[in-house]
């Protein structure tokens, strides 16, 4: 979903925690663990601005269409083409599956006629993410060795699966909370690229981000939420932050309380329709 900027994929982190509560009795019972949460986020097109789902979501099948305006009536007309985003940075249609506890497993990419072009794939180790494979036509093209140094930080290395040669790199930082604070690029030589930094509102809710290197800003997003918890708004700014591009999004939702399709204005003209599909694991 919504206007994207290119960039290797990064990190966000979702802890499952349980524990023991210890009562004054003669019994021990366990403390209830909290829902599971899932995230739309890292290996998919939502690394930069991640959604949290409610309920379990077993799959997600997301495909966005243009925007037919007929005298104020707006319907969902052809299927957006993988070579119109050649041109319109939009992000793709895809198909995610999560393990019971909203680990993701796996992402394909479909193109205008429902046929996957890739894939990431995802190996979790000790209940974090260790290793994600992106497959085309069956083939591992290349893959990435997660590595968890410490609590907030999260190493990324690319290489090619030929030759297990490094292609890129990216260093991702966690506040105290795990929240997304910074992803720094390298390409194969260790020299960094971009940068991206994150800021967050006092609700806890993704603000903006700002991609800069070399100490100079490229470029960015500013984002709003509505009360359910999903992107109302996003602009787009440029080297000068200058707004570049703004989108609105009008929403409806399922019974769980996510979202199944919206209609995306840019610069107040209806130009996309999106729609979702869930299925959910049994409570």
């Amino acid at each position: 979903m919504k206007k994207k900027i290119n960039a290797s994929l990064t990190l966000f982190l979702v802890l499952i925690l349980s524990g023991t509560l210890l009562m004054p009795s003669c019994s021990n019972p366990k403390k209830e663990a909290p829902p599971v949460t899932t995230t739309l986020g890292v290996f998919t097109p939502y690394s930069f601005f991640p959604e949290t789902l409610n309920g379990k979501v077993k799959t997600v099948k997301e495909v966005n269409y243009w925007a037919n305006d007929n005298s104020g009536t707006i319907t969902a007309g052809d299927r957006i083409s993988i070579a119109a985003r050649d041109t319109f940075n939009w992000t793709n249609d895809i198909l995610v599956s999560f393990d019971p506890e909203g680990n993701i497993e796996k992402c394909v990419f479909l193109d205008e006629n429902d046929k996957p072009f890739g894939e990431w794939d995802v190996e979790m180790r000790d209940g974090k993410m260790a290793k994600a494979k992106w497959l085309a036509n069956d083939t591992t093209k290349n893959y990435i060795d997660i590595a968890h140094p410490d609590e907030n930080t999260i190493e990324m290395k690319r290489y090619n699966a030929e030759t297990d040669t490094l292609r890129n790199s990216s260093t991702i930082k966690l506040d105290p909370d795990g929240k997304l604070m910074s992803v720094q690029f390298f390409n194969y030589k260790d020299e960094p690229l971009n940068e991206f930094k994150f800021s967050y509102g006092p609700d806890g809710k993704l603000d903006n981000y700002a991609i800069s290197r070399d100490d100079t800003v490229r470029g960015g997003m500013n984002f709003h939420f509505n009360e359910e918890g999903f992107a109302q708004s996003q602009e787009v700014y440029n080297t000068s932050n200058d707004k570049k591009e703004s989108y609105i999004y009008n929403y409806t939702y399922d019974d769980q309380g996510n979202w199944t399709g919206y209609t995306g204005y840019k610069d107040g003209k209806p130009i996309v329709i999106c729609k979702r599909t869930y299925t959910y694991y049994e409570e």
